[in-house]
């Protein structure tokens, strides 16, 4: 176990993440403590002692003083709930340190990433969903006699091989397919929280640049 003099968690990460680092690290603050694992430098998994897990267990301790530092070398993290690029991480982490803690540590997750978390949850109650994807809407996309401009357009097709749902947009589309077995009820009301979390995620990044 080592003892450190006032060390932030910032540090830590950062040397761990210079020295290629895997394992886990526990620290502990304010009478609460943190585990971290690392794989070849890059963080992977971070847990905290009252539950929260990944981000929120981040930002639970990205300002505070660590006392002391305990590293287990090979031990493999139980769940990946990080995978967002450790330099990429520890620049964000900076960025919002003197930001009041009230207000959430944004950091650049990647909007795949979270679009397929969000697929992956609504599949979980409609198992007859297949696949979605997102695009560009080309400048001018004809739609029956009409073309997409500044108004959105939400599109329903479904035949005996299965159903498509698209929402169209000015500058983005987004496609969701499904089996034969999704009722419409279903199909619509699980693009309309894809696209709420397309929507979303789109803001917030445009809010952080």
């Amino acid at each position: 176990m080592d003892k450190v003099d006032n060390d932030s968690l910032l540090s830590v990460i950062e040397h761990c993440r210079i020295r290629r680092y895997s394992g886990s690290v526990n620290f502990e603050f304010n009478n609460s403590s943190s585990t971290l694992w690392f794989v070849r430098g890059n963080l992977a998994h971070a847990e905290c002692s009252n539950g929260d897990t990944g981000w929120k267990a981040l930002e639970a301790a990205k300002s505070v003083s660590v006392s002391t530092v305990q590293k287990r070398e090979g031990e493999l993290p139980p769940e990946r709930t990080i995978r967002v690029d450790t330099s990429r991480l520890l620049k964000a982490m900076t960025a919002t340190q003197c930001v009041s803690a009230q207000r959430a540590m944004y950091v650049p997750i990647p909007l795949h990433s979270r679009l397929q978390q969000k697929f992956s949850e609504l599949r979980h109650r409609i198992s007859g969903l297949k696949s979605f994807e997102t695009m560009q809407t080309p400048a001018t996309l004809d739609v029956g006699t009409r073309s997409i401009n500044s108004t959105d357009r939400t599109i329903l097709e479904k035949d005996p091989r299965g159903s498509k749902w698209v929402h169209l947009s000015k500058d983005k589309q987004l496609v969701l397919r499904g089996d034969e077995t999704v009722t419409t009820t279903e199909l619509l009301w699980a693009g309309a929280e894809l696209w709420k979390e397309l929507d979303s995620a789109n803001r917030r990044t445009n809010e952080n640049e």
